[in-house]
């Protein structure tokens, strides 16, 4: 991706970030955004879910096996 494409990809990050307005929302936004843009073969939430829990340590009602099912 040349130089010009990157500063495109972060206007607009930076836009579906002000619209997303929390933190919270906006971290799960970055977090989907790089699954889809990474190097990963699957590009699904499942991956992307994955990939959050692994850089997060489990909270009190989470597991380290993953999410609960709904």
């Amino acid at each position: 991706m040349d130089a010009a494409a990157v500063q495109r990809l972060e206007r607009y990050f930076q836009q579906v970030g002000d619209v997303l307005g929390e933190e919270s929302r906006r971290g799960s936004f970055a977090l989907y955004a790089m699954g889809l843009l990474g190097d990963g073969e699957r590009k699904s939430v499942v991956t992307v879910h994955r990939l959050r829990q692994r850089r997060r340590p489990p909270g009190p009602s989470q597991s380290s096996e993953g999410a609960k099912a709904v």
